[in-house]
């Protein structure tokens, strides 16, 4: 992937992106570290197409929270659990 300073953008502008965008996409390197990429709208509209298509997939947390709640304290039995743990913690 090609890539362009930001300084070099900053000093020659969206000519520069124009130029560079013509071989895929573009990286705008900032303090020698990627700062962003810069897509044309045909490789843009590619990819969302492509995203389209494909299923989203949930794992961990989602599923978690997708589930019913099978727990049987409440928020405050389980508030006063967690003072009594951090007392323990503290004592080692």
């Amino acid at each position: 992937m090609k890539y362009i300073t930001a300084s070099e953008l900053k000093r020659r502008g969206v000519v520069v992106l124009e130029e560079q965008l013509q071989y895929g996409p573009l990286q705008i390197m900032k303090n020698s570290k990627v700062s962003c990429v810069v897509l044309s709208e045909e490789e843009y509209e590619r990819l969302q197409a492509c995203c389209a298509k494909q299923p989203v997939v949930f794992t961990g947390l989602s599923e978690m929270l997708e589930k019913p709640s099978t727990g049987n304290k409440s928020p405050k039995a389980l508030s006063k659990q967690v003072a009594a743990n951090k007392k323990e913690w503290g004592k080692s």
